[in-house]
């Protein structure tokens, strides 16, 4: 078995455990904030992992540590460059709910995770696109798919796991446009650096979109079943 493989596997016992917890939660009224916290810093962790070492499979390690970097700066500086400003995702302030987090001046929560999250929702896009589409198309196609996927993943977080607030809101469930444009502008610049170094190796071919599909799947199906933050829990922004 691969490693990216048993990764994978490691993924789906989360979710079922993910599963088991909301239905223990929901049956014992359990205050389950922490499992889920914890669980969600491990799904990131392990996502990460199991897509990393699905490009090394398919591209070689150095290629795997080519797109480890630029996905994690790119994402990250993006974040960062986006609590401060506005810019390019629209105005938006992290709460505390994503343990663990640092602050940023002006007092920004900013959560540590989300340099691995971008390179696992990222990068498990670019392996998609880049497995079943022409080489040219795979910095596109990854940032339609990983936009396609906030979309879908953004109702829960905000409303449900409230990880984030927008303070104006927008006509996306919520969202303002320009968080679509951000995200495509984001996973395209980062996707980009690391199609122009890949080197195919011989491999079965889908099986760089497989490994993509599985780990995107599972994080979105995880974000469902993570319980929900208790309704009179308070957001804290770490703001004045």
């Amino acid at each position: 078995m691969k490693k990216s493989s048993w990764w994978q596997r490691a993924l789906t016992g989360l979710v079922a455990f993910g599963l088991c917890g909301q239905a223990a939660a929901t049956a014992f009224a359990l205050d389950a904030v922490w499992p889920a916290r914890i669980t969600s810093v491990v799904l990131i962790a392990v996502g990460a992992i199991a897509v990393f070492l699905a490009i090394a499979e398919s591209w070689g390690h150095k290629a795997a540590i080519t797109a480890a970097i630029a996905l994690m700066v790119v994402g990250a500086t993006s974040e960062i460059v986006g609590v401060l400003t506005g810019f390019p995702f629209g105005a938006y302030t992290y709460t505390q709910n994503w343990w663990p987090t640092v602050m940023l001046p002006g007092g920004h929560p900013y959560p540590l995770v989300l340099p691995f999250a971008w390179a696992m929702m990222a990068g498990s896009a670019w392996l998609i696109a880049a497995d079943l589409g022409p080489r040219g198309f795979s910095p596109l196609g990854a940032a339609l798919l990983a936009t396609a996927a906030d979309f879908g993943m953004e109702p829960v977080m905000v409303q449900v796991h409230r990880y984030w607030i927008w303070p104006t809101g927008g006509p996306l469930l919520g969202v303002p446009v320009t968080n679509a444009l951000g995200w495509l502008g984001t996973t395209a610049l980062a996707t980009y650096f690391i199609s122009r170094v890949m080197k195919p190796q011989s491999t079965s071919r889908f099986e760089g979109s497989r490994a993509g599909a599985h780990v995107l799947g599972m994080f979105l199906l995880m974000q469902s079943l993570l319980p929900g933050w208790h309704p009179d829990l308070e957001v804290r922004t770490g703001q004045a």
